[in-house]
């Protein structure tokens, strides 16, 4: 399911989750009520990659 009203939902939810604390988002995951449950894998994926971008970039030497 990737129509254009999906994509638009799903992009909601994700500016939602990334304004919260990072400790704040598994909660916050669990609480989706039941018309969104079908988001929260794709949130959680979009999430974890997040992460782990925000690591890399974080790991990298600053320019001189």
């Amino acid at each position: 399911m990737s129509d254009p009203e999906h994509l638009r939902r799903l992009n909601a939810l994700l500016e939602e989750v990334l304004a919260l604390p990072v400790p704040q988002r598994a909660d916050w995951l669990a609480a989706r009520p039941e018309a969104e449950h079908d988001f929260v894998p794709e949130l959680r994926r979009l999430l974890a990659r997040a992460a782990m971008e925000t690591d890399t970039f974080m790991r990298r030497p600053a320019a001189a």
